[in-house]
């Protein structure tokens, strides 16, 4: 994923977005994995020094409260869209 991120030279974007499947059977392990992409992706704009806003659709409400605590650092710039 990071010889992706590099290639399409995220750390130059305005935003990142990040869509789930929502027509998943299992919701918690979607989001998880939602959550786990945007984690890395914000991890590798870290290291590349970019602010980068990180928009990401998940299915349950939880999973918002889970990205929030997940990372120890601001993401007031961040949105997290629920389609329960």
């Amino acid at each position: 994923m990071e010889a992706d991120l590099k290639r399409c030279q995220v750390e130059k974007a305005k935003a990142v977005i990040i869509l789930c499947n929502k027509h998943s059977s299992d919701a918690n392990e979607e989001d998880a994995r939602t959550i786990l992409k945007a984690m890395f992706i914000k991890n590798y704009l870290k290291q590349a020094r970019a602010n980068v806003k990180v928009c990401m659709q998940i299915l349950r409400p939880e999973g918002k409260t889970h990205y929030y605590l997940s990372l120890n650092r601001q993401t007031k710039s961040d949105q997290v869209i629920i389609i329960s």
